[in-house]
């Protein structure tokens, strides 16, 4: 079982450079102060992150100002591909299925991330 960043398995470039082209894309659709909605969820794009990836948040009543990876695009993206190729649902079992080794602790995922990772590749794809 692993902990904390020992609990993942490592995410190929290729992976990581298609996080940075999403995240590319994703600004220049949906401007910092843009909101994305998929359903009842909602988060709005704050800008890019100092490491790559997006910076979120619930706008002032929502939830506070967090990163989104490019890991966790990463992650969301390799999943996709795996639900392309095998079948299934693209959700967070799926990207913790392949992210993480079998038996890492729920609290040691960042799940959280995982769902805003699903939700801003989502709105790429819309």
């Amino acid at each position: 079982l692993g902990k904390g960043r020992s609990a993942s398995r490592s995410l190929a470039r290729r992976w990581r450079d298609e996080a940075r082209d999403l995240v590319t894309r994703v600004l220049d659709r949906h401007p910092p102060g843009s909101w994305i909605t998929q359903g009842s969820t909602r988060l709005r794009i704050v800008g890019a992150a100092a490491k790559g990836g997006l910076r979120i948040d619930g706008g002032p009543k929502g939830f506070a100002e967090r990163s989104v990876s490019l890991m966790d695009l990463g992650w969301v993206l390799a999943a996709r591909e795996n639900v392309a190729r095998t079948g299934g649902v693209l959700d967070q079992e799926r990207v913790h299925r392949l992210r993480y080794l079998d038996g890492t602790p729920h609290k040691s995922t960042r799940w959280i991330d995982t769902r805003w990772a699903l939700h801003i590749v989502a709105a790429d794809t819309a």
